[in-house]
C-alpha cells in the first residue's frame, strides 16, 4: 500500500496530515478531515498582490491580529478598554476594513454582549468600550473577560479557515 506523501520543501505553514494519523482517516472514511487542503487558481494567477487580497478575504482574521494593543483604562470618571489599530498590519494583510467595520464586528460578536452604545471610534484607528455592566462589584471582571475575549472576534474572512497559503 502507498500512502500519497507530500513535501513543500521551505514552507513552514504547510501542515498535513501524514502517516499513521491519516491512514486512520482513510479507512474509518471520518467525516471531519484533520488538516484539509484545497487548491484553488486564481483567473489572474501572476499577480501576487491580487492573490493578497483574495487571501485578506478568505483567511480568518481576529482583532489580535491587527491590535496594536488592547489596554484597560480606568479613571475617576470610570473605564473602558483602549484598542489602537495597527494599519500597517492592515495594509500588508490588504485586508479591506475600517475602524466601522471593525466596530460593527465587535458589536456582532455574541459572546462579547457588547451593544452599540459601548462602543466609541475615538479615531480612525482607536476604539474605546466601556464595559457593559457599570455596578462597582461586576465593572473589573467584566473588563477582565472583554479584555480576554475581544483578540479573539473575527474581523474578517470565512471562520473556519485559518490559513491560506499563496503558492505559484
Amino acid at each position: 500500500m502507498t500512502l500519497k506523501t507530500f513535501h513543500f520543501a521551505g514552507v513552514a505553514s504547510m501542515n498535513v496530515t501524514l502517516g499513521v494519523p491519516r491512514i486512520k482517516e482513510i479507512i474509518n472514511a471520518t467525516d471531519k478531515i484533520s488538516t484539509p487542503i484545497i487548491t484553488a487558481s486564481l483567473v489572474n494567477y501572476k499577480d501576487q498582490i491580487s492573490a493578497r487580497f483574495v487571501k485578506g478575504r478568505i483567511e480568518k482574521t481576529e482583532l489580535g491580529d491587527i491590535a496594536e494593543y488592547i489596554k484597560e483604562v480606568y479613571t475617576p470618571q470610570g473605564c473602558y478598554l483602549s484598542i489602537k489599530i495597527d494599519q500597517k498590519a492592515i495594509d500588508a494583510l490588504k485586508l479591506e476594513v475600517s475602524i466601522e467595520s471593525i466596530k460593527q464586528s465587535i458589536i456582532k460578536t455574541p459572546k462579547i454582549k457588547v451593544k452599540e452604545k459601548n462602543v466609541t471610534v475615538v479615531s480612525n484607528c482607536k476604539l474605546h468600550i466601556e464595559p457593559y455592566e457599570l455596578s462597582r462589584d461586576k465593572m473589573y471582571f467584566i473588563m477582565q473577560v472583554l479584555k480576554n475575549k475581544l483578540p479573539h472576534v473575527i474581523i474578517k474572512g470565512i471562520p473556519s479557515i485559518v490559513r491560506a497559503v499563496i503558492s505559484r
